[in-house]
């Protein structure tokens, strides 16, 4: 289970000029940097799919850099001299910690992967219905060094509208699909249905807000008992 410890921002370095969430970069307590997302920028929704998906991610073993609820002072707001310093008003935000020294993964990379995990990373986008790991955007950074990825951006997780046709159409490793084998990853599967109920008990209550997460935590649910509901339709992607 994943563990997600609480730290504090310390300064607000800059913003991201790519991706359309456009968190902002913070140095924080730990002495590290991360990017920052907040409800203000991409909502409650998103914060709480980042977090489900980051401990699924974690649970399947996938290459997820390092997360943190991070607290922010409203005296730092206060006194910040940035002009979107207020869309970090509600405490806590979610952090993700900076890889150093990677670029942007392209399908040139493909042949240096493992086929397991490029087929794991296929499902687990099925499983929790992310649609954004598109060629040309595929949410993953890749470390020339070492040939290693890092599986990131999760907000758009669980999505209502998610299209099953555009997403084996254009899913970064598509062309895994035909290889998935059911008694491989099955385990993954039911053990992160188990799970749920303590996925939901880390998030944060001034994440919860009564308006959607009833609404929120049945959709989740739903999609998450497919594979127990519907094996057929699960594991054949269609």
């Amino acid at each position: 289970m994943l563990e997600i410890d609480t730290i504090d921002l310390t300064e607000i370095l800059n913003r991201a000029e790519n991706g359309m969430s456009a968190p902002f970069i913070c140095r924080c307590s730990d002495g590290e940097i991360y990017y920052v997302k907040s409800r203000e920028t991409v909502g409650y929704n998103a914060l709480c799919s980042e977090m489900i998906a980051a401990c699924i991610a974690n649970d399947w073993g996938l290459p997820i850099p390092i997360c943190r609820f991070i607290r922010v002072d409203s005296e730092l707001l206060r006194y910040s001299e940035r002009s979107d310093v207020g869309e970090l008003k509600t405490s806590p935000v979610w952090g993700v910690q900076e890889v150093p020294k990677i670029t942007i993964y392209t399908e040139n990379q493909r042949r240096y992967l493992d086929d397991e995990l490029c087929q794991k990373i296929l499902l687990f986008d099925w499983f929790i219905k992310n649609e954004d790991r598109k060629t040309g955007n595929p949410n993953l950074l890749w470390d020339f060094t070492s040939r290693k990825l890092t599986v990131i951006d999760h907000n758009n997780a669980f999505d209502s509208g998610f299209d099953l046709e555009a997403f084996c159409r254009e899913h970064v490793f598509r062309d895994d699909r035909k290889e998935i084998q059911k008694n491989r990853f099955e385990k993954l599967i039911k053990e992160s249905i188990l799970h749920l109920d303590e996925y939901f008990s880390l998030l944060p209550d001034e994440w919860q807000d009564e308006v959607f997460i009833d609404e929120y935590r049945k959709r989740v649910t739903e999609y998450l008992q497919i594979p127990i509901q519907e094996p057929e339709k699960f594991w054949s992607m269609r």
